[in-house]
C-alpha cells in the first residue's frame, strides 16, 4: 500500500490588502488546481458571490462593500485540500460637502466656494479659480460653470461634490431723462452711468427735425449738448442706444432726453 503525503505550498496574493469603498482589487491563488472561495464571518463559511467576480477560480476580482475575511479551499491534482486566508479592508470615503449652494453671479463678479469633510482638495476647472487646491477658493467664472471638487482623506480615499455657478449677463443700465450742460460740473453730459461689462454698439442722439446731433461709442464721455461744437437749444431730443452683452445679446433702447439750461 502506497500512502500519498501531500506537500502544499499554496498562497494567495495579496493576503492582506485594503481598498477604498467602491473600488476593487485582483486576488490570486498561487499554485493549486482547484479552488473555492468563501467569505468567513463569525466562524461561518458564507457564499462569496456578492463580493467576488468568481468563486471557483484562482484569480477573482474582489469588490466587497465592507472589510471581508476570505477562506479559500485549494486542492492539488489528486484533490487533497488545504485552506488559506485573505483579508480585504474596505476604507470609508470622506464625506466631501460643498457648503456654498448653487448660485448665480453677475458677469465679472466673484463668489467664495467652501468645502469640508476631507484633508486635501482638488477643484476643477482651474482656470477661473484663484487656487484649486484649498478648501476656500475664489471663483470668477465668465460662463456658467459646474465646479467639481475631489476631497482626499487621511487614508488616501477620495469622493466628490459639485456646485454650479451661473452667470447673469444682464445688468439694467441707467439712461437719464434730462441733463443740463451749463458747465457747473453737475449732470453736464448725457450718458449711461452704470455701464459695466456691456459695450455700446450704437449711441446716437437726434433733434426734433431728425438731424443727428451726436454719434459716439465712448460710454465715459457721452453727449455734451453740442453739435459740431455748437451748443444746442433746450428741448427734447431722441436717442437710439444699442448695447451688447457678453453672451451675444443686443438690446435696443429708444426714448427722449430733455436738454435743460
Amino acid at each position: 500500500m502506497v500512502a500519498y503525503v501531500p506537500v502544499h505550498d499554496f498562497s494567495v496574493w495579496p493576503a492582506d490588502t485594503s481598498i477604498c469603498f467602491g473600488q476593487s482589487v485582483p486576488l490570486e491563488v498561487r499554485k493549486g488546481s482547484y479552488y473555492q472561495w468563501f467569505e468567513y464571518e463569525e466562524g461561518k463559511y458564507l457564499t462569496s458571490h456578492n463580493s467576488l467576480s468568481c468563486d471557483l477560480c484562482a484569480n477573482p476580482t474582489a469588490h466587497p462593500l465592507k472589510s471581508t475575511h476570505y477562506k479559500i479551499m485549494v486542492a492539488d491534482d489528486v484533490f487533497c485540500y488545504d485552506t488559506i486566508d485573505a483579508y480585504v479592508e474596505v476604507r470609508p470615503l470622506p464625506k466631501v460637502n460643498i457648503i456654498t449652494p448653487d448660485t448665480v453671479v453677475k458677469y465679472g463678479q466673484s463668489v467664495q466656494l467652501l468645502v469640508n469633510g476631507a484633508r486635501m482638495y482638488n477643484w476643477t476647472p482651474v482656470s477661473s479659480l484663484n487656487n484649486p487646491n484649498i478648501s476656500y477658493p475664489i471663483a470668477t467664472p465668465t460662463e456658467p460653470t459646474m465646479y467639481v471638487v475631489a476631497g482626499i482623506s487621511n487614508t488616501g480615499c477620495y469622493s466628490y461634490d459639485t456646485v454650479r455657478v451661473g452667470i447673469n449677463y444682464r445688468d439694467n443700465i441707467n439712461i437719464p431723462t434730462a441733463f443740463s450742460p451749463n458747465g457747473d460740473g453737475k449732470n453736464d453730459v448725457f450718458l449711461v452711468t452704470n455701464m459695466t461689462f456691456q459695450r455700446f454698439i450704437e449711441f446716437r442722439v437726434f433733434n426734433r427735425w431728425g438731424q443727428e446731433v451726436y454719434n459716439g461709442l465712448d460710454s465715459r464721455s457721452g453727449w455734451d449738448g453740442t453739435r459740431k461744437g455748437v451748443p444746442q437749444e433746450m428741448g427734447n431730443y431722441q436717442y437710439l442706444i444699442r448695447v451688447g452683452y457678453p453672451d451675444g445679446l443686443v438690446e435696443t433702447y429708444k426714448g427722449d432726453v430733455t436738454l435743460i439750461k
